[in-house]
Formats: structure tokens, sequence, C-alpha cells
């Protein structure tokens, strides 16, 4: 038996952005994959596909969990703000653009690698339940 504490981590990416379509229309999605050694998480390795409005979706429930936690939270940081959208993407075809959606997918990573950092936010539920779940909605953890 070791003498050394195990190292405990949270290592997280967002790539692969892929175009899919339904019965709505055309989309992009992310692949976000993570891979942890926290007991917090249920599951420890897992590769899940999220639209940006996910993205957007998951940024508003951590900070009504932030600013509910204002007292604790606040000594690790803010939620930075995730990349938003530009005129090039909220008209036309211009949101397909590689570049546009290349650009998008390098932003994300770097800022779900922010919220990994945080001590508390990475073990909010809503957090954990948007890494594990296939299906996630704000309102299914």
């Amino acid at each position: 038996m070791s003498n050394y504490a195990q190292y405990e981590y949270l290592d997280i990416s967002v790539s692969d952005p892929q175009l899919r379509r339904d019965d709505k229309g055309e989309y992009t999605v992310y692949k976000v994959h993570f891979d942890t050694t926290f007991e917090e998480y249920k599951i420890k390795t897992k590769d899940v596909y999220r639209r940006y409005s996910q993205f957007v979706e998951l940024k508003r429930q951590l900070e009504i969990r932030f600013e509910e936690k204002k007292d604790k939270m606040a000594k690790f940081g803010t939620i930075p703000p995730l990349p938003g959208d530009t005129i090039f993407s909220l008209f036309g075809r211009g949101r397909f653009d590689p570049a546009f959606v290349d650009d998008r997918c390098k932003k994300l990573d770097a800022w779900i690698k922010a919220i990994c950092a945080h001590n508390m936010l990475r073990f909010e539920k809503v957090f954990i339940s948007f890494l594990e779940q296939d299906n996630w909605e704000a309102t299914s953890w």
C-alpha cells in the first residue's frame, strides 16, 4: 500500500463540432468529454454532445446557484462569460461557417475548463448532470 494520497482530478474538453439536423432544422453540437476521479461523480468518463443553447442554460443555472451561495462561492472567483452570439451567427448560415464554429468550440472549451477550475462550481449537481446525462435539460437533474 502506498503512503501517497491519490491525486483527484477532473479533465474536460469541448471538441469535435458536428452539424446535425432534426425536424426543426440544422444545429451544431459539440462533444464534451470528461474524465474524473472525484467521488461526487457517479460516472468517471464519458462523452456527451451539447448545443450552444445548453451551455447558455447551464451558465444561467450556475449563476442561480452562485447567487444562492455567494458568500461561499465568491472567494473562489466568478462565473466567466460564455462566448456570445455575433451578428454573423444570428442571421443566415453564418453560425455554420467552419471558422465561426471552430472559434466557438475553442471558447467553449476554455469556458468549461474555467468552471472545472472553480472549487465549488465543479461539484454543483446541475454541472455534474450536464456532464453525465445523455439528454440533459436544466430540469433533469
